[in-house]
């Protein structure tokens, strides 16, 4: 197998608007990374230094921002808007139109990674397009870290994290009207990732949860016609989540579990461009306020600025208010 001596150090995108890219708007690949696929080598050089931050693209015909084989990337500040137009349509099967599935920002063999302050929405999810999600940690990712982002209206939900990823973190999130799997956690829970102040809401169309990770403080809501579902409950570990409105099926045993309104305060109006996420604040009757569990190292803000404390009980939810 060859061996490499070189690496990319120092990679910055920043402040581009890339527009009706075909297949990928911005891809760092290098071939380094743990585990074992033939194609990412132990023992290689990661980049490092890559920063992708400020860009907008739109009208992408499959992954909008792909970073892999990566040490401590940061993608921040992105705006993508109509990622994965084409992965997976049926009339591209056999056209060599590489991988049916592709996700709208995500990390592949990276370690120590941060995905955050980004805005996704109205990606697509084509028949054969497994994905369609606004984030991913795929395969051998660890210790990487998706907060503060603004997700709405995406075809294939949130995020995805894959098996063999491991010790990853979802947290301080908003997913508004999202569908299909809002979290699809596919790996075990034995491999360490949380998902933990997340908030979920749709009012129309159907979502579903793949729990393969641990879910704690989190907020699922399902109202107007929305309705929302558990896949294979038993793969995840649960507490102190809300599950209000719509459900089929069955809901996970937990501690701190509450199933009534959150009372946010103005529900499905997080608008197109983020700028009223304080929709999703907790009005003062809320019984999600103060009934989360204690993360200790949770990041110290949430997804407005507030401060999230370490000694009182939190908010479910992404917002500390």
């Amino acid at each position: 197998q060859p061996t490499f001596t070189t690496s990319f150090d120092g990679i910055w995108i920043e402040n581009n608007k890339i527009y009706g890219v075909d297949r990928c708007g911005i891809l760092v690949w290098t071939s380094a990374g743990p585990g074992s696929r033939s194609d990412f080598l132990p023992g290689l050089i990661p980049a490092q230094n890559v920063t992708v931050r400020g860009n907008e693209l739109s009208d992408v015909g499959g992954d909008a921002i792909l970073i892999m084989g990566t040490n401590a990337p940061l993608v921040e500040k992105n705006v993508v808007r109509r990622a994965c137009k084409k992965s997976g349509h049926p009339d591209l099967q056999g056209s060599g139109y590489a991988s049916n599935n592709s996700a709208a920002i995500w990390f592949h063999h990276c370690i120590d990674g941060i995905i955050q302050y980004n805005q996704v929405y109205d990606c697509k999810k084509q028949q054969h397009n497994n994905d369609g999600m606004s984030f991913d940690f795929d395969y051998n990712c660890e210790r990487c870290i998706a907060q503060y982002n603004y997700s709405h209206g995406n075809e294939g939900g949130l995020i995805l994290i894959m098996n063999t990823a491991t010790d990853n973190i979802v947290r301080y999130n908003i997913s508004e009207n999202d569908q299909s799997h809002v979290l699809f956690l596919t790996g075990n829970k034995s491999e360490n990732n949380v998902v933990y102040n997340n908030t979920f809401y749709i009012d129309h169309g159907s979502a579903y949860v793949l729990p393969g990770a641990t879910l704690k403080n989190n907020i699922f809501m399902a109202a107007g016609t929305g309705v929302m579902n558990f896949q294979e409950v038993s793969r995840g570990t649960f507490s102190h989540n809300c599950y209000a409105g719509n459900w089929s099926g069955y809901l996970p045993n937990e501690t701190g579990k509450i199933t009534h309104d959150p009372l946010f305060s103005d529900p499905g109006n997080g608008d197109e461009h983020g700028e009223n996420l304080a929709a999703y604040a907790l009005a003062s009757g809320s019984p999600c306020r103060n009934a989360g569990v204690i993360i200790f190292n949770n990041g110290g803000l949430d997804i407005l600025g507030n401060e999230v404390t370490r000694t009182n009980l939190p908010n479910m939810g992404a917002v500390q208010n």
